[in-house]
């Protein structure tokens, strides 16, 4: 009842290496949630095929009503759908393509010590030490374009999980920022004023459905952050018509140069 993926073994603390299968696995058997199952391109169930699932058009009349009514998604996390995305798969697809899910918590037991905590401690350092305002507010800029240069590559992504949760880390420090310069002013001068960008995450994967789930995941948060720093500068961020691109690529990471994957970015 316990799985593993070969990123956890990064994971200093060995009790990490194995977690609790998914519990959307508890879902196959209960028809209520059916929707979970039936998820699938597939018109007829076959234990051949790789999804488990029928009728595409009857789930997707299913997803919207269970979905949708007196529901607010506003606050979940994109990352959800890592776990819906693993719980279509049949357990042989799932073994062989090593597509199990990795939970926010240990997600974040890889990216902290890596990167994260360094960075945090750093905005803290610039919030704390300098007194006079244009000084720290330059210092916060700086901060700012600094982790909006950054690039991250997840080689085999699967549902882009760790992108996504990366992604909303870096604009959850960027939206601080913002609302540490702005004092919760009205911006009229909105231009430049987020810069951190799904555009610096790239991602390899050899599934092309849980390609299409990493970008819409990414989109998502997007969505979400976006709302946020909306609320906080008092404008209205517009996201729809999709201006930004998401680098997540369909291919062999054993078989293509990963430097293409963002040089050709």
């Amino acid at each position: 009842d316990r799985m593993t993926t070969f990123e956890r073994r990064f994971i200093a603390d060995k009790d990490t290496w194995t977690e609790p299968k998914n519990p959307y696995y508890t879902y196959y058997e209960k028809p209520e949630y059916k929707i979970l199952t039936n998820f699938s391109p597939y018109k007829q169930n076959s234990e051949t095929h790789p999804w488990m699932g029928w009728d595409r058009y009857h789930t997707a009349e299913e997803m919207l009503e269970k979905a949708s009514d007196d529901f607010d998604w506003s606050e979940i996390s994109p990352t959800i759908f890592g776990a819906v995305f693993e719980s279509t798969l049949n357990p042989e697809t799932r073994r062989s393509g090593g597509m199990h899910y990795t939970s926010i918590e240990n997600i974040h037991k890889v990216i902290d010590p890596l990167f994260l905590n360094d960075l945090k401690e750093e905005l803290e350092e610039i919030k704390n030490k300098y007194k006079n305002l244009k000084t720290r507010n330059d210092k916060l800029l700086e901060f700012q374009n600094k982790i909006a240069g950054l690039k991250f590559l997840d080689p085999a992504c699967g549902s882009g999980n760790f992108l996504t949760e990366t992604y909303l880390s870096l604009r959850r420090m960027e939206n601080e920022i913002i609302e540490i310069i702005n004092k919760g002013q009205i911006v009229l001068d909105i231009g430049n004023l987020i810069k951190v960008g799904i555009h610096q995450f790239y991602g390899i994967e050899i599934n092309d459905f849980a390609v299409t789930v990493a970008k819409t995941a990414l989109w998502i948060a997007e969505s979400q952050m976006m709302k946020k720093t909306s609320d906080i500068v008092h404008a209205n961020l517009n996201f729809l018509p999709l201006k930004s691109y998401v680098n997540i690529v369909e291919a062999n990471a054993l078989r293509i140069d990963w430097n293409d994957v963002i040089l050709s970015s």
